[in-house]
């Protein structure tokens, strides 16, 4: 008996450069067995070095994007990234309870690395009242994570200790992304209750532009096929891992983890 392949649908920004948003969602999300469908929020111009223009869709179109899949398609799972302003916000909520996606992953997209914000600060306040609340995980990076209240320790019980109280505090999972620095390469997962230290190899990389993108997206593949979550979690991680072990190589300076 054939298996059906997992719809899910990356609710995020287009990256021109093809290394994170939009792009590199949809390479893992095809990668890790699932079916990528899109809702663009965004036109980006950007490459490694920085964000030139970013022009926002309308609120209306990207409803728009969302119901012509769900209408048309089994979504299993969805993942959130750039989303901008307040006003793509509520429409994207607003499609998440009208076509009932179970399973909600949120990337809370808010500055770019090279310093260029991708969420208005007015549309904050939204994310953490009716985008959160919604979510199966919430996968801030150290920097997003403080914008969402958490306290920045110096060690990794510290760290461990605040990503519980986020968890307890929304009311829902939550993974810190390590990436860099004290955890080398190590996430924290929380659920409030249980929080488990996940170890992972630090990757020197030339280029990890699109990572964090690449994990969520991975996330959201994994539990549309039914993972459980701590599963789905070491799986997508583990893929991370490996397209940072085998960049492609562009030109002598230049490199992109192989999604």
């Amino acid at each position: 008996m054939k298996r059906f392949t997992p719809v899910v649908i990356t609710i995020a920004g287009s990256d021109s450069s093809g290394g994170a948003g939009i792009q590199a969602d949809l390479k893992v999300i095809n990668h890790c067995g699932g079916f990528g469908t899109t809702a663009i929020t965004a036109l980006t111009a950007q490459n490694i070095s920085g964000i030139s223009h970013v022009q926002p869709a309308s609120p209306k179109s990207i409803y728009e994007q969302i119901k012509m899949i769900a209408s048309a398609l089994p979504v299993a799972a969805a993942k959130t990234g750039m989303l901008f302003s307040r006003e793509i916000i509520r429409s994207v909520v607003r499609a998440f309870d009208h076509f009932h996606i179970p399973v909600i992953v949120v990337d809370p997209v808010m500055v770019a690395t090279s310093g260029t914000p991708l969420l208005k600060s007015s549309a904050i306040r939204a994310v953490t009242r009716h985008l959160i609340p919604r979510a199966a995980i919430v996968t801030p990076n150290m920097h997003e994570a403080a914008i969402l209240g958490m306290h920045i320790g110096s060690t990794i019980n510290e760290l461990m200790q605040a990503t519980a109280q986020l968890a307890t505090r929304y009311h829902v999972p939550f993974l810190l992304k390590g990436g860099h620095g004290i955890l080398q390469g190590a996430d924290i997962f929380s659920d409030g209750k249980k929080t488990v230290l996940i170890n992972g190899t630090h990757i020197p990389a030339q280029n990890t532009h699109g990572t964090g993108c690449a994990l969520s997206a991975g996330i959201a593949a994994h539990l549309a096929a039914g993972m459980k979550l701590l599963p789905a979690i070491r799986a997508a991680k583990a893929h991370v891992r490996n397209a940072l072990a085998h960049q492609y190589r562009l030109s002598s300076t230049i490199s992109y983890p192989s999604f």
